[in-house]
């Protein structure tokens, strides 16, 4: 899900969504777990007690601000009142990140109303911060130099002028994140209603609508299409969208044959069906059924900053666990700001103990150096989820490997493993549609549809017949990271023991010091997921899992 890169003072994007199709919908009983009327089951004390405030009088404070500023006045009064101003962003921003997952969790018109307001007073507010600076530009020496202090005239013009396109750009960002609200909805009714023909007709008109509006942002401003912007204005990504094609081809060469030959894996008669479903559910619901606690036992193992950070994140952070079926279909955590800390929400069908560990690679990494981590480009932030995932893996068959039960865990990892052929596969297919849909001319609904339709057919009946709708609905050009960090990630389930991947892993995320993205992932021993022998060798591991079932 794509907001704002504005979010943060402009420094990155807030928000890893990750409603993939690793994901499973274990099957509880939620009425056990219902505890209000909005059916919002588990919240953390910080997060049910946040003050949503008003902000009724920012629009007084602006108006000082701003006289100050054209009446040339002292940079002691300038200072005070910008201040005063920066620290009201900050809680709008915060509150905004609040009153939206309170919206996903409940789905109610009183909360999407009070996102809405936030959101906009966020994006009106931003907007008037960056037009202040020709103001200030304008203004006292005083107040000129203190604010700008020593840049040339000659960068502060170049700044202001790229401000005006950055106002733009926070209109339209407005306008995508309502298209996307629109594409949850449309989504989630197709998860409730299984009705495919409907989902994809009214589904072909918001895609062909948000492309139209995408393109006409790309007239306005200084990028030759919508996907080169979104790559970098969105994702802090240090490639473009043509680099990602070589991607897309070894996909179709080495995995499409793969999943052709072999849909999905037979599970073995010996499997136990209950511990199955115990293992593929969240610990906060296993306590309520006195169930085992998997991914707590894997956190004291991990200790260190990652145990502290699971500690802040479920003792004492800003949670949220849905119990509502009309929840967003979604999970993420969301960086608040001003704070090394984060939002971590799970819709209803979204708390598997595989999404919450996901999710928490998210968290442990925005948490560290600082909160360096958290300004790295996405296809790192999503192997650090997804590497904390396999990681989680490597534990549980090492922790059970003398259990009578062995056989049922070792299933369940691998079949999340062969999972994997099914994500990659259809993430190749989503990169090479957005690819189509926004570098095709005078695209219409029909043509859309025909070239979408000859896309699919190129994988051979393996990609999804509508899994890529909802991720180009809901997430626009955001995929083609959970793709390569997969990659990344499934590296840590080829390991020879959890003890290497633990080591791997920490070094990931915790690691410090300037480096690339294929730098990071180097230094942690992995190798590019756009080299070839990356996809041999993981095809190597589908092979070999598919053989032993």
């Amino acid at each position: 899900m794509k907001k704002s890169k504005l979010l943060l003072l402009g420094l990155v994007p807030l928000l890893s969504s990750c409603s993939c199709s690793l994901l499973s919908t274990a099957p509880f009983k939620w009425d056990k777990y219902k505890n209000d009327s909005v059916a919002m089951s588990l919240q953390s004390s910080k997060f049910k007690k946040y003050k949503l405030e008003d902000f009724s009088s920012l629009e007084q404070k602006k108006e000082n601000l701003k006289e100050i500023i054209v009446n040339k006045g002292t940079y002691r009064d300038f200072a005070s009142a910008y201040t005063e101003i920066n620290g009201l962003y900050i809680k709008v921003i915060n509150c905004y990140i609040i009153a939206n997952t309170k919206y996903y969790a409940t789905n109610t018109s009183t909360d999407q109303n009070n996102a809405n307001f936030y959101y906009t007073t966020y994006i009106n507010l931003n907007k008037f911060l960056m037009g202040l600076e020709s103001d200030i530009y304008h203004s006292s020496d005083e107040i000129k130099k203190g604010y700008f202090g020593n840049l040339s005239d000659e960068k502060i013009e170049e700044r202001i002028n790229g401000n005006q396109e950055a106002m733009l750009e926070a209109d339209y960002d407005k306008i995508f994140s309502d298209y996307q609200d629109e594409g949850n909805q449309l989504y989630l009714k197709f998860t409730q209603d299984r009705n495919k023909e409907s989902f994809l007709e009214t589904g072909f008109e918001y895609l062909l609508r948000y492309v139209n509006k995408a393109n006409e942002l790309i007239g306005q401003i200084s990028f030759d299409n919508y996907l080169d912007y979104s790559y970098d204005y969105y994702y802090n990504r240090d490639y473009k969208y043509s680099d990602a094609m070589s991607f897309v081809n070894y996909v179709k060469t080495y995995f499409v044959p793969i999943l052709k030959n072999k849909a999905k894996l037979t599970k073995p008669d010996n499997v136990d069906d209950d511990l199955y479903k115990v293992i593929d559910s969240y610990n906060f619901c296993n306590k309520q059924a006195n169930m085992c606690d998997y991914f707590s036992s894997y956190a004291e193992t991990m200790g260190g900053e990652y145990l502290t950070c699971y500690n802040n994140a479920f003792k004492y952070g800003y949670y949220c666990f849905s119990d509502n079926p009309n929840s967003m279909g979604t999970a993420y955590e969301w960086n608040l700001n001003g704070v090394n800390d984060a939002v971590l929400f799970f819709s209803r069908r979204y708390q598997d103990v595989i999404s919450v560990t996901h999710e928490f690679g998210h968290y442990y990494s925005c948490t560290q150096n600082n909160g360096v981590r958290r300004g790295d480009a996405y296809d790192l932030q999503e192997t650090y989820s997804q590497g904390n995932e396999f990681t989680f893996c490597k534990y549980l068959l090492e922790q059970k490997k003398d259990d009578s039960n062995f056989v049922t865990y070792n299933y369940f990892v691998d079949d999340k493993i062969y999972r994997s052929v099914q994500s990659l596969i259809n993430e190749a297919a989503i990169t090479e549609i957005e690819k189509f849909m926004y570098t095709t001319p005078d695209l219409t609904k029909d043509s859309l549809i025909e070239g979408i339709n000859d896309i699919l057919a190129g994988y051979d009946g393996t990609a999804s017949e509508t899994y890529y709708m909802a991720a180009c609905l809901t997430s626009p050009c955001y995929y083609v990271s959970y793709a390569t960090s997969l990659m990344e990630a499934l590296q840590f389930a080829a390991m020879s023991s959890f003890d290497e991947a633990k080591e791997k892993y920490t070094t990931l995320v915790e690691g410090v010091g300037s480096k690339t993205m294929v730098q990071r992932w180097e230094n942690a021993g992995l190798t590019s997921p756009f080299e070839e022998t990356t996809f041999q060798t993981l095809a190597n591991l589908f092979t070999s899992v598919a053989n032993k079932y």
